[in-house]
């Protein structure tokens, strides 16, 4: 398992938990912080799955991102990434683990992401937002 993130904000429940582990299961949690973009996609790109189980967020670039590297994703239900049909079957509810444990197990299992990727592909890239920033433009004038 490996964890990216920063800490910026505290979050003495994971440091609790973290720390009732047994060392054996310790050992197998590798956590990173701050890393740099190279750095983020050779792990995507090495990844079987990436979880985004975060309970509130405006918009969650990192599946975004794992998608378009080509990884199977599961996303939290209670974020904007509810909004994107294109994860529907893959989505759970980060607060519960049975929900959690059935996407990770379907993901797995269904690495076939390509519907996923090439509509990520589509509607994020620079030639698509350019396109919407200058109709935007246009429209003010």
């Amino acid at each position: 398992l490996v964890l990216v993130g920063d800490k910026s904000i505290p979050n003495p429940e994971f440091n609790q938990l973290y720390n009732s582990l047994e060392k054996s299961i310790q050992n197998k949690i590798i956590i990173l912080y701050k890393i740099d973009f190279k750095e983020l996609l050779l792990l995507l790109r090495g990844a079987s799955l990436s979880v985004y189980p975060s309970i509130a967020e405006g918009f969650g670039i990192p599946p975004l991102e794992a998608a378009a590297a080509g990884i199977s994703s599961i996303c939290s239900n209670t974020t904007a990434m509810s909004d994107f049909n294109f994860f529907q079957n893959r989505l759970f509810n980060p607060l519960d683990k049975n929900d959690l444990f059935e996407k990770i197990s379907f993901a797995l299992n269904h690495q076939n992401n390509k519907e996923i990727i090439e509509s990520v592909r589509l509607k994020y890239n620079w030639e698509s937002s350019a396109s919407l920033f200058l109709k935007a433009i246009e429209e003010k004038q």
